[in-house]
């Protein structure tokens, strides 16, 4: 999180950087972030070598629902979106697919009153899990999403 002038650190909402999981330069606007950054800004002020690396996500609730994002889910950096579920299931889901460095990957995802998903697919999303052979079912809402971490 070091910036262009040496022991000059920058994190949180403002801060691009570069995302080692994605290999892409990119902000992120939440709390969490912010902190996380703060946090690895400040061991590198201190002496420390460390690299700053989050599989980043976001949950709130809303009425009687629930929404998540996870990762990147900006459409113009995935190579597709795969979509889950339906409005009339009552939940939906958006896994957005990349390949980055010959493996295509999960790098992010818009989860609609699923909880139960975000789990899997932030996991997905942080450990660049190669799912080409399992992107066909991904679509299907009855695939258990944790068969990719097998």
């Amino acid at each position: 999180l070091e910036t262009n002038v040496a022991d000059v650190y920058a994190a949180g909402d403002c801060a691009k950087f570069h995302d080692v999981i994605f290999d892409t330069q990119h902000t992120v606007g939440n709390w969490a972030n912010a902190t996380s950054q703060g946090l690895t800004a400040a061991k590198n002020m201190c002496g420390g070598r460390t690299v700053y690396e989050t599989a980043s996500s976001y949950s709130d609730t809303f009425f009687d629902g629930s929404y998540s994002f996870i990762g990147v889910t900006k459409v113009d950096f995935a190579d597709g979106i795969i979509s889950r579920g339906s409005v009339e299931m009552g939940k939906m889901t958006r896994i957005f697919i990349k390949k980055i460095v010959g493996i295509t990957r999960i790098v992010g995802a818009t989860v609609i009153n699923d909880l139960a998903e975000v789990a899997p697919l932030t996991l997905a999303v942080k450990n660049k899990v190669d799912i080409v052979k399992f992107k066909n079912r991904l679509s299907d809402p009855a695939f258990d999403l944790k068969e990719m971490l097998a």
